[in-house]
């Protein structure tokens, strides 16, 4: 099991340092604590991705498509998942 720092999370999660902090602070990453120094299981970083991925894909809106036709014209389609 490999132990990341939270400059390795921060990183990884594209965030600021602070809401690292704030997120292993709130319980939403799980961290261990070693002599002082915070560090996040990477498999605990993966499932919170994966959960957050998951949660995004049943809340969010069909995805549109808009094609600009000849004339300044827009048409909108529906994208149906996995299209």
């Amino acid at each position: 099991m490999q132990l990341l720092r939270p400059k390795e999370v921060m990183i990884k999660l594209a965030v600021s340092r602070g809401k690292v902090y704030q997120m292993i602070r709130d319980g939403i990453i799980p961290s261990v604590n070693i002599d002082g120094c915070l560090r996040v299981p990477e498999e605990s970083l993966h499932e919170f991705i994966r959960e957050q991925l998951d949660q995004a894909g049943k809340t969010a809106a069909p995805a549109e498509r808009v094609y600009v036709l000849f004339g300044g014209k827009a048409e909108r389609s529906r994208v149906e998942n996995g299209s």
